[in-house]
């Protein structure tokens, strides 16, 4: 179903494709959630070239809708704040040794609180705990 856009010859024909494919994965959805994310995600990926900005916002609400959807957007922001909290301690820890200068000295130079650089800290801990895991 994901390919079915492609299949079709012009883009209006393939843009025509998507709105039913879109419509169908959305009543899917009720379902099964887990099908209907696959069948949207594939399709936004493989018909991205004719994708109209409308339809692609509408493949986004709807794989927003379900709890693949939420799912993907918590571990994005887990990502991020992992990815900050790498960022902060590298920088930080790297004042420290080519400076010579003390923790608050370096969170002060990278801009942040010692509070910050702790939590920071913190989360990679546990990042690196839940890889091991």
């Amino acid at each position: 179903m994901a390919i079915l856009p492609l299949t079709r010859k012009g883009r209006p024909a393939k843009i025509e494709m998507i709105d039913r494919v879109i419509d169908v994965a959305t009543k899917l959805q009720k379902e099964d959630e887990i099908s209907a994310s696959f069948v949207l995600s594939a399709m936004y990926v493989a018909a991205g070239a004719f994708v109209t900005t409308e339809q692609e916002d509408r493949i986004k609400e709807a794989i927003d809708m379900t709890g693949l959807g939420k799912k993907y957007e918590q571990e994005r922001e887990r990502y991020g704040d992992y990815r900050a909290a790498e960022v902060y301690v590298e920088l930080v820890e790297k004042k420290i040794q080519t400076q010579g200068v003390t923790e608050k000295e370096a969170c002060e130079l990278v801009g942040i609180s010692v509070e910050t650089y702790k939590m920071a800290k913190a989360v990679i801990e546990s990042g690196k705990e839940l890889e091991l895991a």
